[in-house]
């Protein structure tokens, strides 16, 4: 009730107020009109009083409207009845003064009483101002923001904030990013919060795709304004709103130019014939206006606003996007965190990408999960959800709520601007979508700098991104996802898996040591290209010359399952189109032999070498470096199925081949004297052998330096030299070195650091440290069975090994197990592998063994038993 008693209280006491001053200000104009003037004093109180009426009006429908609260009433009612009580008689003195100006005296006391008061409320009144809300305005305000205010925007914090400077400090501020990204969001955010810093303010938003909706949107923005003769055609309205926008007069007003995303804006004319100028002359620099662009296209933002101060919107953390995701999805369907952060993670954390799901989701009734299920395919449903236009309120029409039709209009736009950059972007859309060489994207004969500004449109437009140590470039998958849908519809995909085909197969490494770092970070577009099979022959053996150096690296990887079924397509595609007699197809089958080696299908590739060396011989010569390959690669397979007498010929004959080939210092000169250097040591020539091995090392140290796998070949047939001589503790060294570097250069997996690890085991075992050289050989074990499987010769005889070294301890139950697990092998290794089958033959002696000794053990038990119950001599024959 006091409250109510207040606020009339207040109302009142404006009224009366208001009243009285506007009395006295219409009984000083009408004495200056008599008088032509007025003293100085009367001049003081006729410029103040209109000011404090004014005020007094506003606040007043301040409190009609609700909008000054009673509290702030309450407050002012006792300055306001001291304006007017404090002194009853001091209006009527003021009256009668203007009636008589003689008594100059009493008029000056009544004027310095007047200029209290005034000071007084004058004082209450701004005050009051500052804390209360904003108040009804004097003049018509003009707003033209195309969405409300979004309740479920997501704070970015440091763009907002850097968008607020720049519009504070330069009146300009520019906002890029990729299509989806959140642009117009931050926008409409600042207009708000641009009423809120000025509620006077007027603020205009113009569709800037074109120049024909820029122009558009600017009459009626002066219709809006309602601008003398705006809607007279043989008037200019350009330049009736310039002319607005220029007069500071008209107060504060923000400028917005949204999706201005075509570069040709900038440079086409306006349809103004009294201003014949472009749009960035057009939108003046005042300190009552600013001008705010959202665009695709940064190079855009540069020109329209400050140079170097454009703020490019990224995809959103992690935080922010499930925020989003969140608020748009309904409590009955809300799931754990972890699901929801891994499904952004997959959106890639772009707004568009994140509001479609969340509203996909919705109307469909699926949980999370299924969603992120669907979109891990690489299969027509991942386009169909990316291409679906579900309702968002965020987003201003005319745009596609669409992921695909967003950033179709990318493309386009583009295509328009600079095809070089459209060709270079469905380019990039074959391969992977990270990872990409500027060496696949720029052609031979292009320039640097045509390449470079092609480069930067795609950058410009957020589509791509540089990697910052080397020319290496990347793109959202979502782009890229929607890069290939774009190309479907222009019919041109077969065009550029083409281009991309020929250039993988020209481009990859040779998967020599110094390319393996290279080539693996390709192997993920050989993935993506390898997947489709082009059948123009062209094509076809573009694919069979790719695969041979995928098999040639996969080889030395240690990955030789994939090394033998790539080589092997590239046989087959090569020999089908070229027949058998041409030098790739005889390369082909010498790598599948060489594959098949390192598998342990050691008839399969002595088969198959056999065959490559007769037509290699009558093709290209006894003396030519493929045919000189097939012979040394045979002579292994010989080796390695125990033909020493064949394999230690063959080698000698190689050898001699590529001395007189390639020189005494070539590197497959210094693996064919290394290799007889291995087969030597196993016929037990251990001088010679040192002999080849030290001077194989010696020239691989020369060629290659100390980190280099050839190189450890060399020392682990040294150390392997030292290990028969009985040196062991010098052999033990020598292969700890070697194992630590293998595992550097090629890893803990790789199949020659799982036979390092063995070699050191047997050191160990021979200085009688058997339980470091089992916990080594468990070891090895479980990376071997991975690498190589359960039948491989590496894995049997460490399995071998370790059982032997299990008996040395006396843990013949763990032995036994292993003994048998290697006998279930004979019946497939007795033709294919001779060495695995000596193996199960070793193995089951060792396990009948240990059956006899068992027995006797037993008989002993019983003898033992027999005599405690006889007479007490024994059974025993003599």
């Amino acid at each position: 009730m006091a409250e109510a008693i207040a606020v009339v209280s207040f109302v009142s006491a404006t009224a009366g107020l208001i009243d009285t001053s506007s009395k006295v200000v219409k009984r000083l104009n009408d004495f200056q009109s008599k008088a032509n003037d007025i003293p100085e004093r009367f001049q003081h109180v006729k410029a103040v009083l209109p000011i404090t009426v004014n005020g007094l009006k506003r606040i007043r429908a301040g409190a009609h409207a609700g909008t000054f609260g009673p509290e702030d009433q309450k407050d002012l009612v006792p300055a306001l009845e001291g304006c007017g009580n404090q002194d009853d008689s001091s209006w009527d003195k003021v009256k009668k003064a203007l009636r008589s100006l003689s008594k100059d005296k009493k008029v000056q006391n009544l004027l310095d009483d007047l200029d209290r008061y005034l000071l007084n409320f004058t004082f209450h009144t701004t005050s009051s101002a500052i804390t209360v809300g904003p108040q009804p305005m004097p003049v018509k305000r003009t707003i033209m923001i195309p969405k409300k205010r979004d309740p479920n925007f997501v704070d970015r914090t440091d763009i907002l904030r850097e968008v607020e400077s720049n519009l504070k400090n330069y009146g300009r501020a520019a906002i890029a990013g990729i299509g989806g990204v959140g642009k117009t969001q931050i926008a409409i955010e600042q207009c708000y919060r641009f009423l809120n810093d000025c509620p006077m303010g007027n603020i205009f938003w113009a569709h800037a795709g074109r120049l024909s909706d820029f122009v558009e949107a600017s009459k009626t923005i002066a219709g809006e304004l309602q601008l003398p003769g705006w809607n007279d055609p043989k008037v200019d309205s350009l330049h009736l709103l310039h002319q607005w926008l220029e007069n500071d007069q008209n107060g504060k007003w923000l400028f917005v130019l949204d999706n201005a995303d075509d570069i040709r804006i900038l440079e086409e004319k306006l349809p103004s014939e009294s201003f014949p100028t472009d749009i960035n002359q057009f939108l003046p620099q005042k300190a009552s206006g600013a001008i705010l662009v959202t665009t695709r296209d940064k190079r855009i933002g540069e020109r329209l606003a400050v140079r170097g101060k454009t703020t490019t919107v990224p995809a959103m953390k992690t935080s922010e996007g499930s925020q989003l995701f969140s608020s748009y999805l309904p409590k009955a369907l809300s799931t754990g965190r972890s699901s929801i952060e891994q499904l952004v993670d997959a959106l890639e954390y772009l707004p568009l990408a994140i509001t479609q799901a969340a509203a996909y989701i919705t109307e469909n009734n699926i949980s999370v999960e299924e969603y992120f299920s669907i979109l891990q395919e690489e299969s027509a449903e991942v386009l169909e959800l990316l291409d679906e236009s579900l309702s968002d309120d965020r987003r201003s029409y005319p745009e596609s709520n669409s992921v695909i039709k967003t950033w179709k209009l990318s493309f386009d736009c583009i295509t328009k601007q600079d095809p070089r950059a459209a060709e270079i972007l469905s380019l990039m859309a074959i391969f992977d979508h990270q990872g990409i060489p500027a060496t696949f994207l720029r052609r031979n004969d292009e320039s640097r700098l045509v390449f470079t500004k092609s480069m930067s449109t795609l950058h410009n437009f957020s589509l791509v991104a540089k990697a910052a140590d080397g020319e290496i470039y990347s793109m959202h998958r979502l782009v890229q996802v929607s890069a290939r849908a774009w190309l479907e519809s222009q019919n041109t995909t077969f065009r550029w898996r083409q281009e991309a085909l020929f250039t993988l197969a020209k481009l990859f490494p040779s998967g020599d040591y110094d390319t393996w770092r290279a080539c693996e970070a390709l192997l993920p577009h050989t993935r993506v290209i390898l997947q489709h099979e082009l059948q123009p022959s062209d094509c076809a053996m573009k694919r069979a010359e790719l695969l041979q150096k995928l098999a040639w690296f996969d080889r030395s990887q240690g990955r030789y399952k994939s090394a033998s079924s790539k080589a092997q397509e590239a046989w087959e595609i090569s020999k089908r189109l070229r027949g058998e007699n041409t030098l790739m197809v005889l390369s082909n089958m010498t790598t599948v032999g060489d594959c098949f080696i390192e598998q342990d299908r050691l008839k399969e590739a002595e088969n198959v070498l056999q065959k490559s060396r007769t037509l290699q011989e009558q093709v290209l010569g006894s003396g030519h470096p493929e045919t000189l390959r097939s012979m040394g690669n045979l002579a292994l397979a010989w080796f390695r199925q125990h033909r020493n007498d064949e394999a230690e010929s063959l080698a000698r004959e190689t050898l001699t081949g590529r001395e007189q080939t390639l020189g005494s210092n070539h590197p497959d000169t210094l693996l064919s004297m290394n290799n007889l250097s291995v087969i030597l040591m196993e016929r037990g020539s251990l001088d010679e052998a040192e002999k080849l091995c030290k001077a194989s090392l010696a020239s691989r140290l020369q060629l290659w330096g100390p980190d280099h796998p050839d190189v450890l070949e060399s020392q682990e047939g040294l150390a392997y030299i030292l290990l028969r001589q009985l040196n062991y503790e010098d052999a033990e060294h020598q292969y700890r070195l070697a194992w630590e570097s293998r595992k550097r250069i090629s890893g803990n997996w790789h199949p020659l650091t799982l036979v390092s690890m063995h070699q050191l085991a047997q050191c160990m075992s021979c200085q009688g440290r058997h339980d470091e050289a089992i916990d080594l050989l468990r070891l090895t074990l479980s990376f071997v069975e991975s690498a190589l499987g359960d039948g491989h010769a590496h894995t049997v005889l460490t399995r071998f090994n370790l059982a032997l070294e299990l008996e040395e301890i006396g843990n013949d139950e763990e032995a036994a197990q292993h003994f048998r697990i290697i006998l279930a092998l004979r019946a497939n290794s007795t033709e294919s592998n001779p060495r695995v089958y000596e193996m199960t033959v070793e193995a089951e002696k060792c396990d009948d063994e240990d059956d006899e000794e068992d027995d006797e053990e037993d008989d002993e038990e019983d003898d033992d038993e027999d005599d405690e119950d006889g007479d007490g001599d024994s059974d025993d024959l003599p």
